[in-house]
């Protein structure tokens, strides 16, 4: 809340509704090894948000997510993959998204 005398900002403003709502969903996650030191990760999930107020907001979302992961040390290893995104809300235009992404990890000890 916002200290100070005057009138509290309106519910919008307050952005009160985005702070209550109900969320459902899961996710569903595949590990394969493809060889003893390199593995895959297929994840899929999904989520539902509804709004808790005189807003009536829902989105909809759904990925899918493919991921390898090598080891190059004992503390490092590489990962590459693809991922496609759906966002659905009723109040907006939602979107679709097809997505490639390499990176590197290191672990600190």
């Amino acid at each position: 809340p916002i200290a100070g005398s005057g009138t509290p900002l309106p519910p919008v403003l307050g952005i009160a509704s985005l702070n209550n709502n109900t969320q459902k969903g899961g996710s569903i996650v595949w590990t394969h090894n493809i060889t003893p030191s390199v593995t895959s990760n297929l994840t899929l999930t999904v989520l539902q948000t509804d709004a808790n107020s005189p807003f009536t907001a829902r989105t909809n979302q759904g990925n899918v997510d493919l991921t390898v992961t090598s080891p190059l040390s004992a503390r490092t290893s590489v990962f590459a993959g693809a991922r496609y995104q759906v966002f659905r809300p009723n109040f907006q235009q939602g979107y679709y998204e097809a997505a490639i992404f390499a990176g590197l990890n290191y672990t600190f000890r």
